[in-house]
């Protein structure tokens, strides 16, 4: 109910700061109404930040606009009062795509309007559906390749991302790797407020400078030791075998326990059935709060045959030396009884002997004689 009522709140709000921008007396004219097809999440080129997008406006075919000198985009927040202004010079009067250096991560609704050096010309706004901004796409262990390379997709509040042949589903984060790919994952609503509403933005590939320390004990438990620059508030990690990438033993939902120590991180994982392979590779991944990834790094592990061989053979001199030791035991336990038993026969002849010695000489007494 509260929600509902915040969301009709902002709404009213929207479209009050949008009739304002419409209507404001200064303007010597009132703008022509454009219809607006297309908004789109975009890279931004040289990014500093691995979040930092821009917003590509696509607009219909229009009449000549000879005056038009500038675009100017209004985001306006979710929050209520929160709003942003952005604007670019205009290329030509014929102009259907724009794009601004903005950010669109708490937006509700954009309005868009062309000016001339006094007046608006043309304008057009549209309610921005929220599921189509929840989506995550980001390059992990190596840069794009056309041939090979690996991504995270995490699709928020969208049913699926359809990524080459192949959908990633709501509800956990899916990881391709070492495959080919395609280079744009586009994350579209089509007709919402009957605009098509995209996200095309993907974090690019950043790597984790710091080298981790990686063990897998005899129980399949991973554990990952670093010092990072910055704490991650998520890592996932994804154990597969190098020689077939599609066979992976991390969990379903890649997640490796976070624990933050005096001087670095750690995170354990447990793994599922790896046989008898030696070498495994693991992709570490960071995530901020947003869920976006802060870095990524990809490391090969091998086991060490001898350490696996003298746990095994511990294991087995052990267990050889308990069943001798209880059969050493018994062994000794029959031993003595046997023994005991012996004693007590011969116990018994020796006390039986004088008897029967003493019956004979009683019977033949010096009066028979």
């Amino acid at each position: 109910m509260r929600t509902s009522m915040l969301s009709t709140l902002v709404a009213f709000l929207a479209c009050a700061v949008i009739q304002s921008v419409q209507d404001d007396p200064a303007d010597g004219q009132k703008a022509t109404s454009i219809d607006m097809l297309e908004v789109r999440k975009v890279n931004r080129p040289s990014a500093a930040y691995n979040q930092d997008h821009n917003v590509k406006i696509v607009l219909s075919q229009h009449q000549s606009l000879p005056t038009l000198s500038q675009w100017e985009l209004t985001i306006v927040g979710k929050t209520p009062g929160k709003q942003n202004v952005y604007s670019v010079q205009a290329q030509d009067p014929y102009q259907t795509e724009v794009e601004f250096e903005a950010d669109l991560t708490d937006a509700g609704y954009i309005y868009l309007e062309g000016r001339d050096s006094s007046n608006k010309l043309v304008s057009s706004y549209t309610q921005l559906d929220p599921s189509f901004l929840s989506s995550r796409v980001a390059r992990v262990g190596a840069e794009y390749d056309e041939s090979v390379s690996s991504l995270r997709v995490w699709p928020g509040d969208m049913s699926e991302v359809v990524v080459g042949q192949d959908r990633c589903p709501m509800g956990k984060p899916c990881y391709y790797i070492s495959t080919t790919l395609p280079r744009d994952i586009p994350r579209c609503v089509p007709n919402y407020s009957r605009v098509k509403q995209c996200d095309d933005f993907i974090t690019e590939f950043q790597e984790l400078n710091e080298k981790p320390t990686l063990n897998i004990t005899l129980d399949r438990m991973l554990t990952v030791q670093t010092v990072p620059k910055s704490i991650p508030t998520k890592m996932e990690v994804v154990v597969f075998n190098p020689q077939d990438p599609s066979k992976i033993f991390s969990p379903e939902n890649y997640e490796c326990q976070l624990q933050v120590n005096q001087g670095g991180i750690q995170c354990q994982q447990q793994l599922k059935d790896i046989g008898s392979l030696q070498e495994l590779m693991v992709l570490i991944v960071f995530l901020n709060q947003e869920g976006f990834v802060l870095g990524s790094r990809m490391e090969s592990y091998r086991s060490d045959p001898d350490s696996l061989l003298r746990n095994s053979t511990g294991v087995i001199v052990g267990s050889v030396v308990g069943v001798l030791g209880v059969a050493l035991l018994a062994g000794a336990a029959v031993y003595l009884v046997k023994k005991k038993k012996i004693c007590s026969k011969k116990h018994s002849s020796s006390q039986g002997a004088p008897s029967a010695l003493y019956d004979a000489v009683s019977t033949h007494g010096p009066l028979d004689a």
